[in-house]
């Protein structure tokens, strides 16, 4: 999914509108139709949050460390809010925030206080200017987020998360 690269591939010369969106990575239905935005954002949410889990799980004992670390989050926030804001990311924002927000807060600490400052100040006001009916709902969602994290202080802990030591 370019989403989670971060990549914004950009529309070619003569190229199609459904080449387009196969491109950002939307699935061709049977019909020869790309599948509606609202589906999209579904599975590349779902894909968003496996990548969270793979950033905070802890390897097995005996294992070295997880190659998927919780650096590799940090690389990904980064990227995002170093390029152009877009509306497309809120829904990976959101959800990456719910699984492993408190996982970034505990590793990165001030760093990370920062980043939650640089969404809540300059990539949430870029972005609200887009906003549409279908985005309407993301963008106050990643806001109350970002609002709760500064009211609290805190993450709440993942459901399901597996305990150091599980494996």
């Amino acid at each position: 999914c370019p989403f989670l690269m971060p990549c914004k591939p950009p529309n070619m010369k003569n190229q199609s509108n459904n080449d387009f969106l196969q491109s950002w990575g939307f699935r061709l239905k049977e019909d020869g139709n790309c599948e509606s935005h609202t589906i999209y954002v579904g599975r590349t949410t779902k894909f968003a949050g496996l990548l969270a889990a793979l950033w905070i799980t802890h390897p097995r004992r005996g294992d070295p460390l997880n190659l998927f670390g919780v650096t590799f989050g940090w690389k990904y926030f980064a990227s995002v809010l170093n390029s152009p804001p877009d509306t497309n990311y809120l829904h990976i924002l959101v959800k990456i925030l719910e699984i492993a927000g408190m996982t970034l807060y505990q590793t990165f600490g001030k760093q990370f206080i920062k980043l939650m400052m640089t969404i809540r100040d300059y990539y949430l006001p870029a972005v609200q200017s887009t906003i549409d009916e279908e985005t309407s709902a993301l963008f106050i969602r990643l806001r109350d987020t970002v609002a709760k994290f500064f009211n609290e202080n805190k993450f709440e802990e993942p459901r399901g998360r597996l305990v150091p030591g599980y494996w």
